[in-house]
């Protein structure tokens, strides 16, 4: 399956998470921006896991479309 077969995907383990032990972040920043360099990172991709009100800038900068998290909700 590709990425453009959907809507939307989520990009699991993204920080540490918050309610769960032992779930770490899957990638490092310097994984992350050639990711989103590349195309990779875009408008159907939507940051999961670990996820704050507070890193949201930061997910936006590297180009989610979006940010799940428990307990909230981002929408633009």
């Amino acid at each position: 399956l590709q990425k453009d077969d959907f809507d939307y995907v989520f990009k699991r383990h993204m920080y540490k998470s918050i309610s769960k032990q032992g779930y770490k972040s899957a990638l490092t920043e310097d994984q992350l921006r050639p990711a989103s360099a590349e195309g990779i990172i875009d408008e159907k991709v939507v940051a999961l896991g670990g996820v704050t009100f507070e890193k949201i800038p930061y997910l936006e900068e590297l180009h989610f479309g979006g940010a799940a998290m428990m307990g909230g909700a981002f929408i633009s």
